[in-house]
């Protein structure tokens, strides 16, 4: 039960420190921090736990999401699930360029099903998806990666052990 609390917390923290980055510095800075939880807790907790923090943070933005409900919760959990698989080929335990690397890889998948998600309800063209999400969001996502799984290896540590 102290796990499923704590888990709740960092969704929570992660949720709330994305918004004000976003509110705060616009879109042009906006680092996906749940994309960066879901990959740490699939490296050190396993895919159970990823889906888990995948769930949380799906239903955290779809309740605060103008679009379709279910279209983050749906995305993130076949993220958690794929982050698994991916993990098999490419990670190797204690390489920084291995945690970035999948940190990277999970988020290409993220993008794409949210582009294919929202081009089923919506009109979308795709350059602008590219240059004005994918491009800004990649690169800030790729700058506080290593930065926040540390800080999150240390957090856990103390907390689970």
């Amino acid at each position: 039960m102290r796990r499923f609390f704590v888990i709740a917390i960092l969704v929570t923290l992660c949720f709330i420190i994305e918004s004000a980055l976003s509110n705060g510095l616009g879109r042009w800075f906006k680092p996906d921090l749940m994309i960066i939880l879901i990959v740490f807790f699939n490296l050190f907790r396993g895919v159970r736990t990823s889906l888990l923090v995948a769930f949380l943070g799906g239903l955290l933005k779809d309740s605060f999401a103008v679009e379709v409900f279910g279209m983050h919760i749906f995305s993130y959990m076949v993220s958690a699930y794929l982050t698994s698989i991916v993990k098999m080929y490419i990670y190797q335990p204690g390489s920084r360029a291995s945690r970035l690397l999948m940190v990277c890889l999970v988020y290409v998948i993220y993008i794409t099903i949210q582009y294919f998600l929202y081009e089923m309800f919506f009109s979308m063209d795709f350059r602008e998806v590219f240059f004005n999400v994918f491009i800004p969001e990649m690169l800030a996502t790729s700058l506080v990666t290593l930065y926040v799984l540390e800080k999150l290896r240390q957090c856990v540590s103390r907390l689970f052990a």
